[in-house]
């Protein structure tokens, strides 16, 4: 096989891939934008736990004054306190969720970057292309494999399954 029609069908294939995998990015980050909806959500499970601690106090002074009953004040009480505790285990959950989320955003602005540089490659250039090919083997005039670095950070989804571009 002509080695400029080679190195031009790799080229393509790589700017056609690289293309594919930066469209996924895009949607991937715009998926990872909603750490605003999980600060909303924070910020109403604070504002509950203000609330409910200061009803467990209302609960001890309406208890104390005789407005409600041993067993009221007791239940009421427990089912406040539970809720509580039940928010302070989940506001943590959620800020460490806040904390991957923004990690993985910047990783895959740090993709982007790159796969852009593969994008907008003119000409065939080993030592970029090799960032995701392990090998092209030629079978024919018409039949090519390209082995991608499926366990490159390309590919994260894809590590340990083993595809192969053919053409």
């Amino acid at each position: 096989m002509d080695k400029e029609r080679l190195e031009n069908t790799v080229l393509s294939c790589v700017r056609t891939m690289a293309g594919m995998v930066s469209a996924e990015v895009s949607r991937k980050k715009k998926e990872w934008e909603r750490t605003v909806v999980i600060e909303e959500e924070i910020r109403k499970l604070e504002a509950e736990g203000k609330r409910l601690s200061s009803r467990k106090l209302r609960l001890y002074e309406d208890y104390r004054s005789g407005n409600i009953t041993k067993d009221k004040y007791c239940k009421e009480y427990e089912t406040t306190a539970s809720r509580i505790l039940e928010i302070e285990r989940k506001i943590p959950e959620l800020k460490d969720e806040i904390v991957q989320i923004k990690e993985q955003v910047l990783h895959m602005e740090e993709m982007e970057a790159e796969l852009g540089v593969l994008v907008s490659l003119e000409t065939f250039d080993k030592g970029r292309l090799a960032v995701v090919i392990v090998r092209v083997l030629v079978y024919s005039e018409e039949r090519i494999e390209i082995v991608w670095k499926m366990d490159d950070w390309f590919f994260p989804e894809a590590a340990g399954e083993n595809c192969a571009g053919m053409k």
